[in-house]
């Protein structure tokens, strides 16, 4: 009877143990509890947004033109500079390079031949000249070589690089006013097919300079602004006549 007993009790003890050793281990609560925390990665960035400002930086400055010969002639090389240009003086040829950038030019002493790019040379209203030691252009060199903005108020030549216009033509008709102020109508015909192919040209003498004769028959150019009146003919202001 005692074997018997003796084998029940191993048996439950064995039986027992297999249990425990089945249950899994519980931590007590004061045990620290590590949790496993997903890192999420930051988004990349596709571009950085810069907020430039793009400063543009107008040419606009006041020319010391003088008249030489009933043309208005201004200094090249202290104009020139402010505008950027740089200039080179070659002595055995008595020329002048001009440059800025792409744009490159040459003028030469007392010859009344100018060009730009390809274009063929051609005669302004005065050739270059020197006068006590300074190399001076007809004003309108500025615009017709150079595509440079030009401007006149109360007789002061202002050279800027706003847009400006250049009209054509031969002279049709002319008018002076009580004030003494011309108006000349042009037309791209020496005889215009109507009035579609005039131009009046209202013209100041503070804000205009006539560097050439002004006859009828006559072909000239004109910078003016780059607006015009609606009318028929057309009409705008002059600012310098060649």
């Amino acid at each position: 009877m005692k074997k018997i007993l003796s084998a029940l009790m191993i048996t439950a003890v064995l039986m027992t143990g297999n249990v425990f050793a089945d249950t899994p281990e519980v931590m007590p609560i004061s045990a620290p509890i590590e949790k496993e925390v997903s890192k999420e990665e930051p988004i990349p960035t596709l571009y950085e947004e810069v907020k430039a400002e793009d400063k543009v930086k107008m040419v606009k400055f006041e020319a010391n033109a003088q008249e030489i010969d009933g043309v208005m002639m201004v200094p090249l090389r202290s104009t020139l500079e402010k505008a950027g240009y740089t200039l080179k003086w070659h002595e055995d040829t008595h020329s002048v390079d001009i440059s800025k950038g792409n744009q490159w030019t040459n003028i030469k002493i007392g010859k009344n031949l100018y060009f730009f790019n390809r274009v063929a040379p051609f005669q302004l209203s005065k050739e270059p000249v020197i006068i006590d030691g300074r190399t001076l252009v007809p004003a309108e060199f500025f615009n017709a070589i150079l595509n440079l903005g030009l401007e006149i108020i109360d007789g002061k030549l202002i050279i800027s690089d706003e847009m400006v216009a250049v009209h054509r033509g031969y002279v049709q008709e002319i008018k002076n006013d009580e004030n003494g102020n011309m108006s000349i109508t042009i037309s791209s015909q020496e005889v215009p097919k109507d009035e579609f192919d005039k131009k009046i040209i209202h013209l100041s003498s503070d804000n205009t300079y006539v560097n050439t004769k002004v006859e009828k028959g006559l072909f000239v150019n004109v910078i003016t602004p780059p607006i015009m009146t609606m009318s028929i003919p057309a009409q705008t202001s002059g600012v310098i006549v060649y």
